[in-house]
């Protein structure tokens, strides 16, 4: 757990008001994270809405926040 990993100020969360969207590389930052990545996709696909994530934890925490991405992965290991 790295608590100081982040998304970056063009996340959605800091870009409201009509300022720029910008996800770089994240490639390094995943690298401070839990990940898990799936086998590469054999076709194109199309994601249309929003994905669900059925997760199950258990914590020593009486507290938790937990915040699921879905990243891209290209054939050069960029991460968007």
């Amino acid at each position: 757990m790295d608590f100081d990993a982040t998304t970056g100020h063009t996340n959605r969360w800091h870009t409201q008001m009509a300022k720029p969207l910008v996800y770089p590389d994240r490639a390094r930052e995943d690298r401070r994270l839990l990940t898990y990545t799936s086998a590469p996709l054999e076709c194109d696909i199309e994601i249309t809405g929003y994905p669900i994530v059925t997760m199950y934890a258990a914590s020593t925490e009486a507290d938790s926040a937990f915040f699921v991405y879905l990243e891209d992965v290209d054939e050069k290991g960029v991460v968007r």
